[in-house]
């Protein structure tokens, strides 16, 4: 076993160990069931490359500690790293000789007790490459085996949330997945633990340091929609706390790969929204995706015609009614390599919608064609070319030509035409 860690388990079991401590009527803080009900608290920790420094004076952090200690509760450390592992498991207790101890001293010594606790907590840090939060989750979900039967569960999960190793991947491009369709697929692959009546509180989600890029307020908001959803799939409670970091002081953290994050989320177009007097609908990039515009499989032949010149429509109407626009059209498609054919394919699909749309009395040169195949800044790898997430990567991107350079999709000299 790794040194760092031995010496950790042991500072935690010496803390815990450090009063007699009992369980004292009316002073939980962090379960509404009877005070009778024994309680337990598995602490997921999130401290490396890349995370914010913790802030250890959270309520959610003090007070579940204080509860476990002055209810003789049971708690699990787990470090959040690359190859999770519990550094600590088992209960603060009361030993015989302290029993019949005054109230006072008894409730004196537990506050003392979780004091300890929570510092012997703040020297956890990675010891292991990259980061696997959902299975660390499923670490500390596994903690709670054989508890008694009716115990309070709560799991303290401190961590940014963007993983970088296990099915999570977030290097796979997941934040720019619907949030539900990738907790479809880990469902479906029987990747969500049980946490059927456990409370899971997030503390510092997508807090990142740097190098990491920060994530934008859309990006945040996907990544909590996409944990939320995890969690509740399994069964559990989610909770954010949106209390402030630390200061970050130690930098001595195993490496953790950067995710790519792109600038903006793609936008599912949805013709009825179009308005005439918005100018700026395109500065932002929208997707015909293959539920709105689908093609024969292999072919660049609509699969319904009439219902695709049903959703491009608008576009040309709103094309003519501004015409400083000028449209990128950028195919792309399902699958990871990024092949002749996947590429050849791509671009004719985007010049089918440039077809259509030019029929519709849209000027050619107001166009460009672009055949990204899986290269685009939204795909999400490593989902194959079946299934939703796959779905979702076979799309034609419609965006302005200045927001199209930025994103690296076409040359800045490329403003028209193919």
């Amino acid at each position: 076993m790794n040194i760092k860690r031995t010496m950790i388990q042991k500072a935690i079991t010496a803390a815990i160990a450090i009063a007699a401590l009992t369980a004292l009527p009316g002073c939980a803080k962090f379960t509404t069931q009877a005070e009778e009900a024994p309680v337990a608290a598995a602490f997921v920790i999130g401290n490396h490359a890349f995370s914010k420094a913790i802030n250890w004076n959270n309520d959610y952090i003090t007070n579940s500690v204080y509860t476990l200690a002055e209810h003789s509760g049971y708690i699990s450390v787990i470090d959040c790293d690359g190859n999770p592992s519990v550094l600590f498991q088992g209960s603060f207790g009361v030993s015989e000789e302290y029993a019949g101890a005054a109230p006072s001293k008894l409730k004196a010594d537990a506050i003392e007790a979780a004091k300890a606790t929570i510092s012997e907590m703040t020297r956890v840090k990675a010891n292991d490459p990259e980061v696997d939060t959902l299975s660390a989750i499923r670490m500390a979900v596994r903690s709670f085996d054989g508890l008694p039967e009716g115990t309070v569960k709560t799991i303290i999960v401190i961590d940014t949330g963007l993983s970088t190793a296990g099915v999570l991947d977030f290097r796979k491009n997941i934040l720019s997945a619907d949030p539900k369709t990738v907790t479809d697929q880990l469902a479906e692959r029987n990747e969500i633990p049980d946490l059927t009546g456990i409370t899971v509180i997030w503390i510092q989600m997508g807090d990142t340091e740097l190098p990491q890029k920060s994530l934008s307020e859309k990006q945040k908001t996907r990544l909590v929609e996409l944990w939320e959803g995890i969690i509740e799939r399994g069964g559990g409670t989610f909770k954010l706390s949106n209390a402030n970091y630390g200061e970050r002081t130690d930098t001595d953290y195993p490496s953790v790969s950067e995710v790519d994050l792109p600038d903006e989320l793609p936008i599912e177009f949805d013709p009825e929204e179009i308005s005439a007097d918005d100018s700026t609908l395109f500065q932002a990039p929208q997707f015909l995706s293959e539920s709105k515009v689908g093609f024969i499989p292999d072919s660049d032949k609509y699969l319904n015609p009439e219902e695709a010149e049903a959703v491009i429509s608008p576009i040309a109407d709103y094309l003519k009614e501004h015409h400083e626009v000028n449209l990128v059209l950028a195919g792309t498609a399902a699958g990871d390599n990024n092949t002749e054919f996947a590429v050849d394919l791509s671009y004719r699909r985007a010049m089918t919608v440039k077809n259509t749309l030019c029929s519709m009395g849209v000027e050619e040169e107001r166009l460009t064609v672009k055949g990204l195949g899986v290269k685009d800044p939204w795909h999400v790898y490593g989902v194959g070319t079946k299934g939703g997430l796959a779905v979702q990567n076979r799309k034609v991107v419609l965006i302005e030509n200045e927001a199209a350079i930025r994103l690296g999709i076409i040359p800045e000299e490329k403003k028209g035409g193919d």
